[in-house]
């Protein structure tokens, strides 16, 4: 009988600590969300009652600018996040077919219909360029979002832009 009793604890024991891993598994899971740590700053005094999100570490660098000279939104934090929001939006089609009649090589490296990531390379195959351009809808008009084409970045930087876009949340009355 004893026996069966310690048999009985030991595997009370053994569950709970079991669930006790499982549930410390679940809440790291929950704090190392890709996300967790980005901060959201507010384009509404910018003309847009939209927030984007990014990286605790370089919140501090976020500069945005309204350039109403070309009628766009300028986001940019540090030397690798700079990038546009414009109110004039061509077709991705007709973008395609510009990128491909100029003098550089286009290679697309993901292709969608509202988004499209490219590497644009001189005809030698010197220099690589990386790029995005991102369709989105606010209000329902269409924008479009593209890394600043002055300036060279990385795959790498080009997709934290790209995810820093993906956390557009329109939020209607914002405070500041």
């Amino acid at each position: 009988m004893n026996k069966i009793i310690s048999i009985v604890i030991l595997l009370f024991v053994v569950s709970c600590d079991q669930f006790e891993q499982e549930q410390n598994l679940a809440e790291s899971k929950e704090e190392k969300s890709p996300r967790a740590d980005w901060v959201e700053h507010s384009l509404q005094p910018f003309g847009m009652e939209v927030v984007l999100k990014v990286p605790e570490a370089v919140s501090d660098d976020v500069e945005i600018r309204r350039n109403d000279n070309f009628g766009r939104i300028e986001f940019s934090a540090g030397e690798s996040i700079d990038f546009i929001i414009s109110g004039e939006h061509e077709p991705f089609s007709a973008r395609k077919r510009n990128l491909e009649s100029g003098i550089f090589s286009i290679e697309y490296v993901e292709d969608h219909p509202d988004f499209i990531l490219y590497k644009a390379m001189l005809p030698d195959g010197s220099s690589e360029y990386f790029n995005f351009v991102k369709e989105i809808n606010y209000k329902g008009e269409l924008h479009a979002v593209e890394n600043n084409p002055l300036a060279e970045f990385s795959e790498e930087e080009i997709r934290l832009m790209a995810e820093i876009v993906e956390t557009f949340e329109v939020k209607e009355q914002l405070s500041d």
